[in-house]
């Protein structure tokens, strides 16, 4: 739980870094940054409840306690994460597109952990992608029943041999580098997604790309 925590709330800092070096650099040139301000406090703000809920599971080790969920529109916490996301410049230049109904396609989740998955998977492709040109989608639907949420984050990247295929979800394994993956992201990510009896699966073509598709009952 600890490692898991940790993993996370590197991924997060980094949000709340850029956003910070952008009204440092801003204050230095003697700009108004009154509308800067604006724009990145919603991230801020996120980041702190990404913080507190951290927190609350390390307390949880020695309190147990329910996790407080509500109803949420998943269209629009795509949205939220990938303009989280590309204003703290962890989207480079590639092209991102998401594909969302005109519909609003509620579940009832804890929103932080559920920001928490989509990081880390748009993080991971992200990475797959490297310093190619590639692009990523994110692609959310009901199920063929009507009865699920549907989400898929898929990658043009270097995609995943069939030997590790078996091992992402592993505790700790990892592809990357050691000072940038600790093999914690997607165990985690499968977790949460269980836990509200949803499922995470993948699929990958080594040198096409990743597809890492999860869903959550309606």
């Amino acid at each position: 739980l600890a490692g898991g925590v940790g993993h996370e709330l590197r991924n997060i800092a980094q949000v709340q870094v850029a956003a910070v070096d952008e009204l440092l650099a801003a204050l230095a040139a003697k700009e108004d940054v009154t509308a800067l301000t604006r724009s990145l406090l919603p991230d801020l703000e996120r980041v702190a409840e990404h913080i507190t809920e951290h927190g609350k599971r390390l307390m949880s080790l020695a309190r147990p306690g329910p996790d407080h969920v509500g109803e949420i529109d998943l269209n629009i916490v795509v949205k939220d994460v990938i303009s989280m996301l590309r204003g703290a410049g962890k989207l480079r230049r590639l092209q991102v597109v998401t594909e969302v109904g005109p519909e609003p396609l509620i579940v009832t989740v804890n929103r932080t952990r559920i920001e928490q998955i989509l990081v880390n998977l748009v993080v991971n492709a992200v990475d797959a992608i490297g310093d190619a040109q590639g692009s990523i989608t994110v692609h959310v639907h009901p199920s063929a029943d009507g009865k699920r949420v549907v989400c898929e984050v898929r990658d043009t990247g270097s995609g995943i041999s069939p030997e590790n295929l078996t091992r992402i979800f592993q505790p700790f394994f990892t592809t990357k580098p050691e000072d940038r993956g600790t093999g914690l992201g997607l165990p985690v990510a499968r977790g949460i997604v269980e836990s509200y009896g949803g499922s995470l699966i993948v699929s990958s073509t080594l040198g096409e790309g990743t597809s890492f598709t999860f869903d959550l009952p309606r």
